[in-house]
């Protein structure tokens, strides 16, 4: 019963191709924006890792936790100011994601050799609590339930599954987790979403031209089809699926050069953002503005700028220059308008919103450090 509530959509929801149900939303879609985007990078974190550095995340108190080729993760205090100090946790494989509960101090981390484990990191060294390998392939992505203080959690893999984690119902360690079902995808899994307040999951298949959409107390399929003229021909692959931080949107990103925003509750597609580029390696990466009007993205060069968008518009509203090399993961801080990247050049990159007035650049700068230093 509980597992139904959690998963649990709308009770008038139809097996047609859509998240969710509500009013039309689109006039907030339209609504603009206050150019707070981040434009200046305040911080190149360059010493925390050996390897490329192939995934980020804030924790919910500001820490920074970063996972690395190197086949460590660190957690790390301080990012924001002049001297971070980390700890580095070794492990058996490449790190490819992690994820961190929104409310509690558990740190999911997946790895090259499909294990996924479950630290907790309320002390000041990360805590090994459970390790699995029901996975055969890389897991290349792990991510919490939100919205749910004893939440399910959720993988995907290269042997083309998804598994859901429940809380044990019969556990003798209070906090500890089981598997609760294997999802067969037919395809590689590249991506997977929560939404719809984490009663739906959302997952992208290689070769498929829907989305698998999983909700209700048996996760119970679903299909979105995402072709514009909803036909059945398959033309791209999404590589990366990311709900709005209002949970109204979902954005799509394709590996042919677009990012289509989808409406959560009618599945309609409402924008597509041409540019962004990838592939099955190469790919692209992205994360959401906190006030879900602008959308950053990587690109599959070598050493492309991140790019800036304005949802609305669906024009680019700026370039962040910086890194060398490709860009693997970027993740907004939990309470501050700051985004931290990283990559295949090493590096950690911060970036925040520009000071508005007369200064000069390097005044501005510094004031911004300091007020974000104090802040965090």
């Amino acid at each position: 019963a509980e597992l139904s509530r959690r998963l649990a959509g709308s009770a008038s929801a139809t097996k047609s191709a859509t998240l969710g149900q509500a009013e039309n939303p689109e006039l907030s879609l339209l609504s603009p924006g206050e150019d707070d985007y981040v434009q200046q990078q305040i911080r190149c974190l360059d010493s925390f890792h050996a390897g490329n550095v192939t995934c980020v995340r804030w924790a919910p108190d500001g820490r920074l936790i970063s996972g690395s080729a190197d086949r460590s993760f660190c957690v790390s205090t301080g990012a924001l100011g002049d001297s971070p100090e980390s700890v580095r946790v070794a492990a058996n494989a490449a790190i490819l994601s992690l994820d961190v509960h929104p409310v509690s101090n558990l740190l999911l981390v997946s790895t090259m050799d499909g294990s996924v484990m479950l630290y907790s990191i309320a002390a000041a060294k990360p805590l090994l609590l459970q390790n699995w390998r029901n996975h055969i392939k890389y897991v290349n992505s792990v991510r919490w339930q939100p919205y749910s203080s004893q939440p399910l959690f959720a993988s995907c893999s290269f042997d083309e599954s998804v598994h859901v984690y429940r809380p044990a119902e019969s556990a003798e360690v209070a906090g500890s987790y089981e598997l609760l079902q294997r999802l067969q995808c037919g395809g590689v899994v590249e991506a997977i979403c929560w939404a719809n307040s984490g009663t739906a999951l959302a997952a992208a298949v290689r070769g498929e031209y829907r989305l698998h959409i999983f909700t209700g107390g048996a996760l119970e399929r679903r299909t979105l089809n995402l072709n514009e003229n909803g036909d059945e021909r398959h033309s791209f692959t999404i590589l990366a699926l990311d709900a709005s931080p209002d949970d109204r949107w979902l954005a799509a990103h394709a590996d042919v050069g677009f990012v289509i925003i989808l409406c959560l509750k009618t599945g309609k597609q409402m924008r597509r953002l041409y540019g962004p580029k990838g592939d099955g390696f190469n790919r692209p990466v992205q994360a959401w503005h906190p006030s879900g009007k602008y959308f950053y993205t990587s690109n599959a060069e070598a050493a492309g700028p991140l790019l800036v968008w304005d949802v609305a518009s669906e024009r680019i509203k700026t370039e962040l220059r910086g890194h060398t090399a490709l860009v693997r993961d970027m993740h907004n801080h939990p309470s501050m308008n700051v985004l931290a990247s990283c990559g295949f050049d090493r590096t950690i990159r911060i970036w925040a919103a520009a000071e508005k007035g007369p200064v000069s650049q390097d005044a501005s700068m510094d004031v911004l450090v300091d007020g974000l230093v104090q802040a965090s």
